[in-house]
């Protein structure tokens, strides 16, 4: 965390609300040194093993890890996505796994840099200090950073106040404004592309189609009402980023509450809640039966002509799970015991029949492109304190296969990131218990975990072959299955 002087900044009644259920690497000769050129331009990414056709759209980000990009050689992440540090005097940098080592590092090529000033290639500028995604395209890594999206929020009594020469006064914060970022693939030649409009924000989504970007970019106003202030998005648009130009434009009018699920060919696929009338954001918070009523519409849209086409319409009373990997569209729900594909190209359908009703919760590309699902059993959300089991579905042949890697909490590994053939996950971890001197209490919290690397075939067949990977500010106690 960084320290800004002598100021003291807390919060105070605060309650916030929000809608919506929401080819060399840089190698390491020393501690944190990286040399080495410009890692190679990424082919294969995530789970889509097949190079990318010209104009053909690509996710660059994920909804579970915004703040990371996998390739095939390795894993870039923001050091504060995992508290992997040895102390709380770190400045926020681009962190970098490399595969083939088996190591962390800082994403810095410079000899003896100790990563603690803003001249270290991996430390983010001075002015990054609000809302970051991080994702790559080609040869480059980009950054997007904008304020906090309050869209669909709501605030009551918020009010933030610091300590300064010994008075207490009202802390103000420059609006942020919107702004990206590029740099290589080893984090050289790091620029401001341009920024955006003031006044708006982006969300942390990310496509691209191998020349430009395309993000959501919205306005945000707010209304008081008595003690509670509501928080509404407008003027929301999937924008083109034109990279060659630095130029932003209007791509598809978006509703406030719609979202990108995926992408393939010219084609994006979106979520929106159609509560089947205008409502404010008021109405959201304080009536629960508007949500009862509300169906949840999945469209794909193409980008060319502007043809949309209604893929499934949802109810929203009942709880569901929407994935897209590559052409297709899976949908799961709690009150089904199948999974429904749709290939949003082509719109053909096909059903996954299972024993109970069970959440898609990750993909996984099997060396012959066979999707295999990972799968968590509705029932199973809850259940944190006894762990939960999943299962693998075969996307070819329906055989579903119960999964049984776990870690030492009974709860299975956690996919951090893909490449065509191996894994990342969070394999084991450990918890500490802090004190936590604002509230005054004693908090289990996560204090170690182990990250390794694992074949997506000794995956799928339940092989805990795992290689370490040694991370930085972290002990690897066995080190015998380190990578070499």
């Amino acid at each position: 965390m960084r320290k800004k002087g002598n100021m003291l900044v807390c919060m105070i009644v605060v309650l916030a609300v929000i809608t919506g259920c929401s080819k060399d690497s840089p190698k390491e000769t020393g501690a944190g040194k990286v040399q080495g050129k410009a890692i190679q331009t990424e082919k294969n990414q995530n789970t889509t093993v097949r190079q990318q056709e010209k104009g053909e759209l690509k996710m660059l980000t994920d909804h579970a890890f915004g703040a990371s990009y996998g390739t095939e050689q390795g894993w870039y992440y923001f050091n504060d996505q995992y508290d992997i540090e040895e102390d709380d005097e770190r400045l926020p940098a681009i962190m970098y796994v490399d595969y083939r080592t088996g190591r962390g590092m800082y994403l810095c090529n410079k000899v003896n840099c100790k990563h603690k000033s803003y001249e270290c290639n991996a430390v983010l500028p001075k002015e990054i200090e609000d809302e970051k995604v991080l994702f790559g395209q080609g040869e480059y890594l980009y950054i997007a950073t904008s304020d906090y999206d309050s869209s669909g929020s709501m605030s009551s009594g918020q009010m933030f106040i610091g300590e300064e020469n010994g008075e207490i006064q009202a802390l103000e914060k420059e609006p942020c404004i919107p702004a990206i970022y590029r740099m290589k693939l080893d984090g050289t030649e790091r620029e401001k592309l341009m920024n955006l409009e003031s006044g708006t924000v982006l969300e942390g989504v990310f496509l691209g189609d191998g020349d430009n970007l395309y993000g959501i970019r919205k306005k945000v106003k707010s209304e008081s009402k008595g003690e509670n202030t509501y928080n509404t998005g407008y003027d929301k648009f999937l924008v083109k980023v034109d990279l060659k130009n630095k130029k932003i434009e209007k791509v598809i009018e978006l509703d406030e509450e719609e979202t990108i699920l995926g992408c393939a060919g010219r084609n994006i696929v979106t979520g929106t809640r159609d509560y089947g009338k205008k409502v404010t954001t008021e109405e959201k918070h304080s009536d629960d039966d508007l949500y009862k009523q509300a169906d949840y519409i999945i469209k794909s849209v193409n980008l060319d002509s502007k043809e949309s086409v209604t893929l499934k319409t949802l109810k929203e009373k009942n709880i569901h799970g929407e994935k897209v990997v590559g052409n297709n569209l899976y949908i799961s729900k709690d009150k089904s015991n199948k999974i429904e594909v749709i290939n949003f190209l082509t719109k053909q359908t096909k059903i996954i029949k299972t024993d109970t009703p069970l959440s898609v919760d990750e993909v996984i590309q099997d060396k012959e492109g066979t999707d295999i699902l990972y799968c968590v059993g509705y029932d199973s959300y809850g259940n944190d304190e006894k762990g939960w089991n999943y299962c693998l579905v075969n996307t070819k042949t329906g055989k579903i296969m119960n999964g049984k890697l776990k870690n030492n909490e009974n709860t299975p590994v956690e996919i951090i990131a893909q490449t065509s053939d191996k894994l990342l996950v969070n394999s084991n971890y450990k918890n500490v218990t802090e004190y936590v001197p604002w509230v005054g209490v004693n908090q289990t919290v996560i204090g170690e975990m182990e990250y390794s690397l694992i074949s997506k075939d000794d995956y799928i067949n339940n092989k805990a072959n795992y290689k370490k990977i040694k991370m930085i500010g972290m002990s690897n106690k066995d080190n015998q299955n380190e990578v070499k």
